[in-house]
């Protein structure tokens, strides 16, 4: 198979970039054959990692490298494709996480791509991940700096041969998450398609203020609710458990973008009202509020879709009693079983890691698959 000698071919090329600390999610660093998506948009990364290739006739665009042993993988996929890895004009990632960008300065000297970040995400990259607001201080988290030659802004424009993307400011999970959209033409009809970076929470996170982004509630609330917003056709995102992409596509599949085509579920991952939101200022802001005791909890990996499944099933629950501490969860809801993949669960396994978690009035969107950092 030509993937996987280009692989092995790839792998085999002394790693430029500096070693990176061990992947938290081994299907981080699991291959996965890459395929077309639609029209000229190629998922080139990992099991679990995204990586996007847009293909223009002037060059192409990658979003997302991965951890930065992921890079020979990328090398590997796009070649596979029939395209040259040398013609990767512009990098960039939704996020400033070692998982999504730890590839970014070694892909760069090998390519001389332009490095386009989000401008609230550029010191965080510069630094190597240093300047992160709640990992700085981590040398786990580190990964090889990488100057920015592009600062991005909430609604500019990048275009390349032909193809514009538009950029999208998410803040909550970084200060400079960024989602992207552009319209795909492909078998008589356009796509709106959205490749995502979704809020989620990550453990040890204060929504109700960090020393190092105080107004984090008012970032996450404004995303979850702009999100909602969105008309869109294809969702894709950071990571493929957030999109269930492996229960979507399998390897060997027929090409076909309708299996991508599915706004209900991104509504369902991205889902919270405009008054939750209003809610989870108010309270951070000291304010009380009849709903401000109602809780929702986050667990620190949620899971496939089985679990958000179950998730969902507490959620609903906890938006109806007011339990103003997570021991008071677990207890209400000790004894009681989900479902996952068709094996049980108990949901006390999934509320004892609640506890490193914050509690906070903000009822976040549950599914987001196995994105930690």
């Amino acid at each position: 198979m030509m993937w996987r000698s280009l692989l092995l071919l790839a792998l085999a090329i002394p790693a430029l970039a500096q070693t990176p600390p061990a992947p938290a999610n081994a299907d981080w660093s699991r291959p996965f054959p890459p395929f077309r998506v639609v029209g000229n948009v190629y998922w080139v990364g990992t099991w679990d990692l995204s990586s996007w290739l847009i293909v223009t006739p002037q060059g192409n665009i990658l979003i997302n490298t991965g951890l930065a042993d992921s890079v020979p993988m990328i090398l590997a996929s796009v070649e596979a494709l029939g395209f040259k890895f040398s013609d990767t004009k512009l990098i960039t990632a939704t996020h400033a996480h070692y998982d999504h960008a730890a590839g970014l300065a070694e892909i760069k000297r090998l390519t001389g791509a332009r490095m386009l970040m989000e401008k609230d995400d550029v010191p965080v990259v510069e630094s190597g991940g240093k300047a992160d607001f709640l990992w700085g201080g981590d040398a786990s988290m580190r990964f090889e700096p990488v100057h920015v030659d592009q600062r991005l802004r909430d609604g500019d424009k990048i275009a390349l041969g032909g193809t514009e993307l538009t950029v999208h400011h998410h803040p909550g999970h970084t200060k400079g998450a960024v989602s992207f959209t552009l319209t795909v033409r492909d078998g008589g009809r356009d796509y709106r398609v959205l490749i995502a970076n979704m809020g989620s929470i990550n453990p040890g996170v204060k929504v109700s203020g960090m020393p190092n982004y105080p107004d984090i509630a008012q970032a996450c609330a404004r995303t979850f609710h702009d999100q909602k917003e969105m008309q869109i056709d294809i969702w894709l995102a950071s990571h493929a458990s957030q999109f269930h992409l492996h229960e979507k596509y399998k390897p060997g599949d027929p090409y076909d973008p309708r299996r991508f085509v599915d706004r209900r579920d991104f509504m369902r991952q991205s889902s919270t009202s405009k008054r939750s939101t209003s809610t989870s200022s108010r309270k951070s802001a000291g304010r009380s509020n009849g709903n401000a005791e109602r809780f929702m909890f986050t667990p620190k990996s949620v899971g496939d879709s089985g679990i958000a499944e179950g998730l969902e099933d507490i959620r609903k629950k906890c938006g109806h009693r007011p339990y103003r501490t997570v021991q008071a969860a677990m207890k209400a809801f000790q004894g009681r079983t989900l479902k996952r993949s068709g094996r049980p669960k108990r949901t006390t396994s999934w509320l004892i890691q609640l506890e490193t978690v914050p509690v906070i009035s903000l009822p976040l969107p549950y599914g987001h698959g196995s994105e930690t950092p």
